[in-house]
């Protein structure tokens, strides 16, 4: 059955000698986890199996300092876990570090929600984008999402105005426009001059994108993209600007040749996103 085979795999591992920490599909049966902890081999999990697990240690005696290391900084992960969403407040988002496209984003309403969705969103981040590095970050009910086009050289950076990309389902974009239709010509002022410092302080060379999340009149980081995004023609069409012969041209030269008084903006643009989705299965991507 499938505990025998799970234990003759664990003793294949043991008899390689190798460390097998949080393989909770060889840990479930007590059988399997007590052949390995024979063998000296770390089975850490949380819980009950962990619980059972440390009685087998202290069973067959191993002087193993693995096991203990690795509670303590589970422990201690998790202790920060939770006294940085404290600080946040919950809600909060839980994102993977290494990806987008709404894959691998979790909101935890309480802490035993964080606690629960914590390791699913490891496990998504890790599958979509081979990399379990998540961030835990404020997670805004009625957010909007601005960003701004940015050309940054040697010699210069400046901006070509925002977009709102607010629409969108399951965290991706749908429909995007510039300008954005609820911004003050205060707010939209006092965005690009930080953005501008922003970009220019770090040293960045071409074209980028800098995205923020708006909500009750403040605007919070939200990332840079370092790259020419899907929607950047809405901002070539009021602005008359071709962002990748000015991307080209500062790979070049490592300059921008142009100024920010060169920028000026008319008119308004909205671009849709067509997806190939199946309506009949929760619109499901499709091939079409």
């Amino acid at each position: 059955d499938k505990n025998c085979e799970r234990l003759k795999l664990a003793r294949i591992l043991n008899d390689f000698g190798m460390k097998v920490a949080a393989v909770a599909i060889l840990c479930q049966d007590e059988r399997v986890f007590e052949s390995m902890i024979q063998a000296g081999t770390p089975c850490p999990i949380d819980g009950k199996i962990g619980k059972e697990a440390k009685k087998l240690w202290s069973k067959y005696d191993h002087e193993r300092p693995d096991y203990d290391i690795y509670v303590k900084r589970m422990k201690e992960r998790k202790e920060k876990e939770e006294e940085i969403s404290k600080k946040i407040g919950f809600p909060v988002l839980i994102k993977a570090a290494g990806g987008g496209g709404g894959k691998g984003m979790k909101v935890a309403n309480k802490p035993e929600e964080l606690e629960k969705l914590l390791p699913l969103a490891k496990l998504e981040a890790k599958k979509y984008f081979n990399n379990e590095n998540v961030y835990i970050e404020k997670y805004f009910k009625n957010p909007r999402h601005i960003e701004v086009q940015i050309l940054s050289g040697k010699n210069r950076t400046i901006h070509l105005h925002e977009r709102d990309c607010s629409v969108q389902r399951r965290h991706q974009k749908l429909i995007e426009e510039t300008p954005s239709p609820i911004l003050t010509d205060e707010l939209r002022n006092m965005l690009f001059e930080k953005t501008v410092k922003m970009v220019s302080q770090i040293g960045y060379e071409g074209a980028g994108t800098v995205e923020f999340i708006y909500e009750n009149n403040k605007f919070y980081f939200l990332e840079m993209n370092t790259r020419i995004q899907v929607e950047h023609p809405v901002t070539e069409v009021v602005t008359g600007i071709d962002i990748i012969k000015e991307q080209i041209n500062i790979a070049f030269n490592g300059e921008t040749s142009l100024k920010q008084e060169d920028i000026k903006p008319r008119g308004h643009a909205i671009e849709c996103r067509i997806n190939a989705e199946d309506a009949s299965k929760n619109f499901q991507p499709s091939p079409g």
